[in-house]
């Protein structure tokens, strides 16, 4: 370090700069060294049997210096890292926020599937009573269809003796049936 990058000499507005730096100012603290370095210097030289110091005094000060850069470096980059650090803890909580708001709906439409499977199974099951009841119906009008042709032939054969059913009667009594099959049918349904 040369001589020139510290003033050597006082002038009178050092003293007033003195009188503003505060030692309990962290930024006032190397303006300060280098004002009382720059006084002991001034001893040392000014003393003929001290001056061998001054060579290693200007050293150590320098050594001092560039640690006291070095540190106002390593502050800034610890600034640096900690607001960095700040950044990435706030995209990890949105990101752990968002991955729990996608865990629920993943869950919501997981019940939501899970509803429409039951409700699909159910109507699946209805479907096939209402199946097995048409099926049922059909043969009882197919029966009802072979016991009317039996009775005709029936009539046709003995009219003498048979008593004789009205067409109206028959229809009457297989709409019965039929009626029947629909309300069994319509309270399957609203039981589901």
């Amino acid at each position: 370090m040369e001589d020139d990058e510290f003033s050597d000499t006082y002038e009178e507005g050092d003293e007033e700069k003195a009188e503003e730096l505060d030692p309990e100012n962290p930024q006032h603290y190397f303006p300060i060294m280098e004002k009382n370095f720059n006084k002991v210097i001034a001893e040392i030289e000014s003393n003929p049997e001290a001056a061998v110091f001054a060579d290693e005094y200007n050293k150590l000060f320098e050594a001092f210096f560039n640690a006291y850069n070095k540190q106002k470096e390593l502050d800034e980059e610890t600034k640096q890292l900690h607001e960095q650090i700040v950044e990435k803890d706030k995209k990890i909580s949105l990101a752990v926020n968002l991955a729990d708001e996608d865990k629920k709906t993943i869950d919501s439409l997981k019940s939501q599937i899970t509803h429409a499977w039951k409700l699909a199974d159910a109507a699946h099951s209805r479907e096939q009573v209402a199946q097995e009841i048409i099926d049922n119906l059909r043969r009882q009008v197919e029966n009802l269809n072979a016991e009317i042709d039996f009775r005709n032939k029936l009539n046709q054969d003995t009219e003498e003796y048979a008593p004789k059913y009205d067409l109206f009667v028959i229809f009457a009594f297989c709409t019965r049936y039929i009626l029947i099959g629909i309300l069994k049918l319509e309270s399957c349904y609203k039981r589901k």
